[in-house]
């Protein structure tokens, strides 16, 4: 467990950077110009996966300067897949919060967490290993974005990619 909580720790700190403010901007212009949801939350998704790739490069460094078992070091990787999934959600999260919707983010989340959970026990009771309790965290997140993405389907279409957009929400962000 205790390198299971090293590895949360380094993801968690990218997932911290992976906000990079974006919430606060995205929620705010979304309850602003709710018709033009689609183009936030296509723009947001890009400009997040824009910040989750260049945090990239360093977690490579960071993994090849430690002096840690094999499995850890993909542990590490692994929980960091979490991380784009975990920043979709974040984006998906705060156009519904622009439009008031707090249940939907809320329930998605709590199903996500019954999932790892569950998720977590069954890897513990079968002895699984430490890859498979990490890789519980991205199952979960992954199951939590595709809940989210179908439900913005259902009320604001396919995402749409603006640069300027994407532009705009990096800087004020």
């Amino acid at each position: 467990f205790g390198r299971y909580i090293f590895i949360i720790t380094i993801v968690g700190f990218a997932r911290i950077a992976s906000n990079f403010g974006m919430d606060q901007v995205l929620i705010r212009s979304v309850a602003i110009d709710r018709k033009h949801a689609r183009e936030y939350l296509g723009s947001g998704l890009i400009s997040r996966l824009g910040i989750f790739l260049a945090g990239f490069i360093p977690l490579v460094i960071f993994i090849a300067l430690i002096n840690k078992p094999m499995d850890l070091k993909i542990g590490l990787l692994i929980g960091y897949l979490a991380v784009v999934f975990i920043s979709m959600n974040q984006t998906f999260d705060n156009v519904f919060n622009g439009f008031e919707r707090f249940g939907l983010p809320a329930a998605m989340q709590l199903l996500a967490k019954i999932v790892q959970i569950g998720l977590i026990i069954t890897a513990i009771h079968f002895n699984l290993g430490l890859l498979w309790i990490i890789g519980s965290l991205v199952l979960s997140e992954l199951v939590r974005s595709l809940f989210l993405w179908l439900f913005s389907l259902k009320n604001w279409g396919v995402p749409v990619v603006e640069k300027n957009m994407i532009r705009n929400l990096t800087l004020q962000s």
